[in-house]
């Protein structure tokens, strides 16, 4: 998990509009969520990763365990319940179980980027972060 811990600031990304879109977000605040976007990650103690993060996109600030379900609370204040899964160093997924719908994500090191793909509604969108 190493490898993730740092800052990274988002680089490129594909296929955003279609999930934005559906989140009812302006271009105006699609362009603003998406302008000079920095993650750090930290891992403050064993099984255990902090995300934070200055975009609106993101919550600000998520601790949460590594392989053990959670709950949370989503932006709009609906209870979540999520689970992060270590698949190797180097690439982990998380799962969020919404009332009504379920979220999937993947993030994985490659080519010393950090590769963050999410899956919403059947919509695929992919985040390119580079370390900085």
């Amino acid at each position: 998990m190493e490898a993730f811990v740092g800052k990274w600031k988002l680089d490129s990304y594909e296929n955003v509009d279609a999930i934005l879109n559906m989140l009812s977000f302006t271009d105006e605040e699609k362009e603003a969520l998406l302008s000079n976007v920095v993650l750090e990650l930290q891992i403050p103690k064993e099984n255990t990763v902090k995300i934070h993060s200055n975009s609106n996109l993101f919550q600000q600030e998520l601790v949460f365990p590594i392989n053990e379900e959670f709950q949370t609370v989503s932006a709009d204040g609906t209870s979540l319940r999520g689970i992060v899964e270590k698949i190797s160093d180097t690439k982990v997924t998380y799962t969020q179980k919404h009332p009504i719908l379920r979220v999937t994500a993947t993030s994985e090191i490659l080519n010393k980027a950090n590769i963050l793909t999410i899956n919403f509604l059947g919509k695929k969108s992919t985040f390119k972060f580079q370390k900085i």
